[in-house]
Parts: structure tokens; C-alpha cells; sequence
């Protein structure tokens, strides 16, 4: 079941699939699970102020406050789907990610294998948190994103999923809070 103004799945959709370890044989799982998560989106409700049953039969939304943090939002409808669809060794990172109360609050989405963390919802995304990339034998690189300060592209190579997620919290932006329902261009209108 498609919601209106929901896009149907496509290659990307398929991608994110792969990444989160989707077994082939099962694709209805998968197309559900987004389904819901793209349904979940729709219903952010803009005349209410928060989420709303209106157009969801089948439970996609539930009513909560404004705040993304507080359990019923975007943010934490992302990590739920990285956390039950993610395969080792990315479920360790998602996992320990997920633990730290200030990466928690931070949109996840991932890219060439790349766990990204945003402090917006929408794209484009704020590309000014550290990211980390597993790279085998239970290692993971902190990598520089496009929006932080010059050095060199690959901070560290950290011994375990817990070292990597502890660096990037230290490197977090100034004054960096919940991700906000908007873009870039929204936090630079913000002043965050």
C-alpha cells in the first residue's frame, strides 16, 4: 500500500536494502519496512504541530510532541530501522552509535557503506559530523565530512565501533542539539 505523495521503491530503496543486509528472497519485508518509514515522514502533520493518525490506517504515525528526540519522530524512526535491519559489523556500529545520548539525537543515514549522522532531517543534509566507514577485521575509519574544518580525510582508524563512536561525539559541532525538521539552509538560517 502506497501513500499518496510516496514514491514508489527504486534502485536506491534496493541499495539501502543491501547496506541494512536485506536477504534477497525476501522483498516484500523490505519494501514493508520502507514503506512504513516513508509513511511515517508523510504524516508529519504541519497543521497540528506533530504527528497525526489522519492519514495512516495501519498505525505508520502515532501522536507525540514536536520534539524529535522524545521517541515518536523521524530521527528515532531511522535509527529503529537501522537497529533492526543492520548486519554485523554494522550492527555494532548502529548499536554503539545509537548508545551515546549525543549521537542519538542525530538524523542517521548511510551512504557507500558509510554511517553519516545529520543535525537535519531533510536533505540536503548538515555533512558536518564526523562519519564512520567499518573497513574489516572489526576496524572503522572517522572520516572528515565536506562541511567540517580542512585536515586530512580520514581522522583515525579506531580499534572497535565503541573508540570510533566516542570520537565523533568529541568532534561534534558547536552547540550542536536535536536534529531539526528542515535542511542546511535551515540550520544556517537558525545560526546553528
Amino acid at each position: 500500500m502506497r501513500f499518496r505523495g510516496q514514491p514508489a521503491l527504486g534502485p536506491a530503496d534496493r541499495m539501502v536494502g543491501r547496506l541494512i543486509g536485506h536477504r534477497p528472497g525476501r522483498p516484500n519485508a523490505l519494501k514493508c519496512r520502507l514503506q512504513s518509514i516513508a509513511a511515517a515522514n508523510h504524516c508529519r502533520g504541519k497543521r497540528s504541530g506533530g504527528w497525526h493518525n489522519r492519514c495512516c490506517e495501519r498505525g505508520h504515525c502515532r501522536p507525540t510532541g514536536d520534539s524529535h528526540d522524545d521517541g515518536g519522530g523521524p530521527v528515532e524512526a531511522k535509527w529503529d530501522f537501522y537497529r533492526t535491519h543492520a548486519y554485523y559489523p554494522y550492527h555494532d556500529l548502529i548499536e554503539a552509535a545509537y548508545a551515546e545520548p549525543q549521537l542519538r539525537m542525530l538524523f542517521p543515514y548511510s551512504s557507500t557503506w558509510i554511517l553519516n549522522l545529520s543535525r537535519c532531517i531533510r536533505y540536503p543534509f548538515s555533512m558536518d559530523v564526523p562519519c564512520i566507514r567499518p573497513v574489516g577485521t572489526g576496524k572503522f575509519e572517522v572520516r572528515r565530512t565536506p562541511n567540517m574544518p580542512a585536515g586530512p580525510s580520514v581522522i583515525t582508524v579506531a580499534d572497535s565501533a565503541e573508540d570510533a563512536v566516542a570520537l565523533v561525539a568529541a568532534n561534534l559541532p558547536e552547540n550542536c542539539g536535536p536534529a531539526i525538521d528542515g535542511t542546511i539552509e535551515d540550520l544556517r538560517r537558525l545560526g546553528s
